[in-house]
């Protein structure tokens, strides 16, 4: 066997290996076979081991084996007799070879080699014929697509690993399909070079024993690039919305309103002494009846820690905004740097405005998701109880000095227009029909004195709240009637009424303003630390301050973050006064459920280092094919390698012929070498600024009159070689160019 003989074989046989590996990934977990992966690798080496020391003939073997042992085999797979099949092979192997393992359903380690050996072993002779007698270049892809799809309808679901194998062998296969002469070999090289990444990655995404990947850094990237995709060209990926029935708030589902009596429940422990706000929902659109997201309206779907989204979270979370307070401004932030214990299994995470980072327990499972609107959840629901540690520096609401300091805010804030106003006020100024007249003249009225948004919303929090009455059973809202205008009329009703009735007020002023949901706190002293109960379920407002951001207003920020709601009459109401204790503690602090296991959801350093340096390789490849032909094609170097001129004009020529392929223009039977040109100069001259007379009268001398070039036509051949290229770089774009015009030319386009 000579040198390029043995070294395509080497490359069948690293295809061998690669399909191997990825039949193994599919079959063995669709069969319920637990294999490592040190033995899947090790059952490979045997199987190469086997082709190599027999000859390239090996398809007669190969038939045999197949349609005596591995069809049957296949069938009794697809009609569900796998699991028999298995056992059958791993009592008669053993037996075979003279002895019998501790169990049949789980053998020894050699002996459940030996089983898996003869299982793989029919599928990695199927893509063999494939290559060697069968080289249609689509069949071992569909066959291939075909192994995944059967993985991921009877295995785990996992297949993303022996996916990319089979990508890689398909493209390592594919030139051997589609080149019959020596430039295979080359091809198939440079199609090694690509498969590099490719390999690097399955390894990565390897799925583990427990059928998580290796390299979390790797699902959360491919998780990211859907994510991107999602939100910019494709549909947005739903989350688990809060549920507002379970947080009391909603006892008619459907509409706001009716009577509710919350318990006594801690839901949530939050390491800090000072009282903030936890938002669920933020939700525009007011129907007359109930709130909800705006119509149409995109909120995303994004991983809290992904570097793809940064702005986005800037965004969300208001971080965007201002870093620093005015000179003379008190306790206008909570700076909160603690842990967070849920003692239920909510899948929407509450957190608070201006949120900078969260750093799951070890008892969260799931990665944390947020949209454009602060709205955070899990990815998997979980079972109980969870910690997390929570960075953010949320609005100091409970503060006596809040409102002056937010005005202090307001009066240093730039003066120029900012950007985000014009496309919160196409959401956040909405009003329905059923809002009637008297209630927009009442709020002008009460914001006659006021000239910008937050005296306008202060004012209308202070009429709610000194003439409007807090109450848990207001009764049923009639439903033909809206409910923020039945509210203003009867004045009874709780923190859905005041949130739903301050939000529609802030709009019809001219004020953008959103109602949210979630949870306000008491602080407990025993605990030294503020805990959220079902009783500080909590609905609010929050208005839109040019470039300071979201910022809530509320009607009922004495009774929420200090005694509990029910201790309230309806003739007694709390006055406005800075954070005292309640009085009646809540219950003290149980112990967090022993059924919650950790999660495996934690970056891998090591792995996502590695993703790096492969998506670095894979950059510089595209960057070196980008630039590959332009720097062959310069006459340096083309004279460097060719110092006969004659070979130098015909490497041009040649060069020229499979860049005038990429335009669609080659050269037809019966038409002379100067026809040719002259029709590829009108095809294609105008464009690409090119003329190829003078490539025309040296290939014309050189062919039929037998005269070599001087170094001077070589030079100028290259010059129109490189135009040429630049032009056809311009034509085709970065992607098609790289595909066609490098991977095309490099794997199919001949020396």
């Amino acid at each position: 066997m000579n040198r390029e003989k043995s070294a395509l074989f080497a490359i069948d046989l690293l295809c061998a290996l690669l399909f191997s590996l990825a039949a193994g990934m599919v079959l063995f977990p669709a069969l319920g076979w637990e294999v490592s992966t040190f033995m899947l690798a090790l059952l490979t080496v045997l199987l190469l081991a086997v082709f190599a020391t027999g000859s390239l003939r090996v398809w007669l073997p190969a038939a045999l084996l197949l349609g005596g042992f591995g069809l049957p085999c296949l069938a009794l797979v697809l009609f569900g007799r796998g699991g028999a099949l298995l056992e059958w092979i791993v009592d008669f192997v053993p037996w075979c070879l003279g002895g019998m393992p501790e169990s049949a359903l789980y053998p020894q380690p050699w002996g459940r080699m030996l089983a898996a050996f003869w299982v793989l072993l029919p599928v990695v002779l199927l893509f063999w014929l494939l290559c060697h007698r069968f080289p249609a270049p689509w069949a071992l892809s569909l066959l291939a697509v075909g192994f995944v799809c059967f993985g991921s309808f009877f295995g785990p679901g996992e297949v993303l690993a022996p996916f990319l194998l089979f990508a890689a062998g398909v493209i390592v296969s594919l030139p051997r399909m589609s080149l019959k002469d020596s430039r295979r070999l080359r091809a198939q090289g440079i199609a090694l070079l690509f498969t590099l990444p490719v390999l690097g990655l399955s390894l990565l995404c390897g799925p583990a024993a427990d059928e998580e990947w290796y390299s979390t850094g790797v699902r959360h990237l491919v998780q990211d690039v859907q994510d991107y995709w999602g939100y910019h060209w494709g549909p947005v990926q739903g989350f688990p919305a809060t549920s507002m029935g379970r947080m009391g708030l909603m006892p008619l589902r459907g509409t706001l309103g009716g009577n509710i009596d919350p318990g006594d429940e801690i839901l949530f422990l939050v390491d800090t002494e000072t009282p903030f706000l936890l938002r669920g929902e933020a939700m525009e659109f007011y129907n007359g009846s109930t709130w909800t997201d705006a119509p149409q309206a995109s909120a995303g779907s994004f991983r809290l820690e992904s570097l793809l989204f940064r702005n986005e979270r800037q965004e969300a979370y208001g971080l965007w905004g201002p870093e620093s307070v005015p000179a003379g401004s008190v306790g206008l932030f909570v700076d909160v740097d603690g842990e967070v214990i849920s003692r239920v299994g909510n899948q929407a995470l509450f957190l608070p405005y201006r949120t900078r980072s969260v750093e799951p327990g070890s008892t969260m499972t799931g990665d944390v998701y947020f949209d454009l609107q602060g709205e955070t959840w899990l990815t998997a629901a979980p079972g109980s109880g969870y910690t997390f540690t929570l960075t953010a520096q949320p609005w100091n609401t409970v503060n006596y000095f809040f409102d002056s300091n937010v005005m202090d805010l307001v009066a240093a804030a730039p003066l120029e227009e900012d950007a985000r106003l014009a496309e919160i006020e196409s959401t956040c100024l909405q009003v329905p029909d059923t809002v009637p007249d008297w209630v927009r003249e009442l709020c002008a009225e009460l914001t006659e004195d006021c000239v910008t948004p937050y005296p306008k919303a202060m004012a209308l929090r202070d009429y709610l709240e000194e003439t409007c009455t807090y109450t848990l059973t207001p009764g049923d809202p009639d439903p033909e009637e809206d409910f923020v205008a039945a509210f203003l009329r009867d004045k009874q009703g709780y923190c859905t009424y005041y949130a739903s009735a301050l939000t529609v007020m802030c709009r019809l002023c001219g004020v953008p303003a959103r109602y949210v949901t979630g949870y306000a706190m008491v602080y407990d002293p025993a605990m030294g630390r503020c805990v959220a109960t079902q009783y500080t379920a909590h609905a609010w407002t929050e208005i839109y301050l040019a470039h300071i951001g979201w910022v809530p207003v509320d009607a009922l920020t004495g009774t929420v973050f200090r005694i509990p709601e029910r201790e309230f009459s309806s003739e007694t109401k709390p006055a406005r006064s800075p954070a005292p204790k309640p009085s009646v503690s809540p219950a003290p602090e149980e112990p967090l459920p022993e059924e919650m296991i950790a999660a495996a959801g934690r970056f891998d350093l090591t792995a996502a280092g590695i993703a790096a340096l492969l998506l670095a390789a894979v950059g510089v490849f595209v960057a070196f094919g980008m630039g590959y032909y332009p720097r062959q094609y310069r006459p340096e170097t083309v004279l460097a390698r060719h110092p006969d001129p004659a070979d130098g004009a015909e490497f041009y020529y040649r060069a020229i012929l499979r860049q005038l392929s990429l335009w669609d223009v080659e050269p037809q039977g019966g038409e002379t070498l100067t026809g040719f040109l002259l029709r590829a100069e009108e095809a294609v001259g105008t464009s690409a600024g090119v003329t190829f007379e003078a490539v025309g009268r040296t290939m014309n001398r050189l062919r039929f009159g037998g005269y070599p070039p001087t170094e001077e036509e070589v030079r100028g051949m290259g010059e129109v070689c490189q135009t040429l290229e630049a032009a056809l770089k311009k034509r085709l774009g970065p992607g098609r160019y790289f595909v066609r015009g490098f991977l095309g030319r490099a794997l199919f386009g001949g020396k």
